[in-house]
Parts: structure tokens; sequence; C-alpha cells
């Protein structure tokens, strides 16, 4: 696997739970639309970092922060719960054995963890969710 597979690989399990994809390069609250502002997601990769190597392979840890903005709209409590309802389903998805198993050169998908804040200091009727992986990859050289 590349380190270019490990986004599509969290991209096409955020799609399936119904997440839209805010695709901007760098995670910029005051530039996202309104209309996507329940239930988005922003992807980066933080890192790379190498591991172990033979002569066939380089392992190397892909470190990813998924961003999630959840609306509260007139309850902004409401945006907590779905915050971490949400996290959870995400995190049940891409940490499962089967998903990470099937995919070529991914050795190990963890989670490391998850941190909820209001969308910005003086407006709380949203939220946004942190979530960091380490994804373990396996590249022949």
């Amino acid at each position: 696997m590349a380190w270019s597979n490990v986004t599509p690989f969290f991209k096409s399990h955020l799609d399936a739970l119904g997440y839209s994809e805010w695709s901007e390069g760098f995670f910029n609250i005051d530039n996202m639309p309104e209309t996507i502002i329940d239930k988005s997601y922003h992807l980066t990769v933080s890192g790379i970092a190498g591991d172990k190597q033979n002569q066939t392979d380089q392992e190397s840890t892909v470190e990813v922060e998924i961003r999630t903005i959840h609306a509260g709209f007139r309850y902004p409590a409401e945006a907590i719960t779905a915050a971490v309802v949400g996290s959870e389903d995400i995190m049940c998805a891409v940490v499962s054995p089967l998903a990470r198993t099937i995919t070529t050169g991914l050795l190990n998908v963890v989670f490391n963890s998850v941190d909820i804040a209001p969308i910005d200091n003086s407006n709380d009727n949203a939220v946004v969710v942190t979530h960091t992986y380490s994804v373990r990859v396996i590249t022949a050289v």
C-alpha cells in the first residue's frame, strides 16, 4: 500500500457513514460553507514516520487527523451527543479487523484520540471533533 492510499481508505468509510467531505487543503473553519456545516469531515495526513525495513519492504506509520463537524441547531447539547456517537461509529468502522485485513499493504489502524470542542469561541451551536489515528503501512521498495 502506498501512503497516498491511506486517505482513500478513511474517505470510503466516512462516506459510507453519511459524512460529506470538505476538501480544503488545510482546515480553516472560516472558509467552510454553511451548507455542509453538519456531518462533514476534513481529512489530513499530519505526519509519516519510518519504522522497520528489510530487503523488499519499508514499514511506516502514517498519522491521520480527521475533523468532523456536528451542528446542534436549536439545541447545542445535541451536537455533542451526535459527535460522541459519530466518533464511535467512525472508530468502529476504521479499526474493524475486516476493514484492516482486506486492504493490501495496510498493517494496522490504531485509534489514538478524540477531542470535542466548540466550532469557535463565539459559537457553541456546533462542534468540531478532532480524531487521530496511526496507520501502519507496508510499502514494497
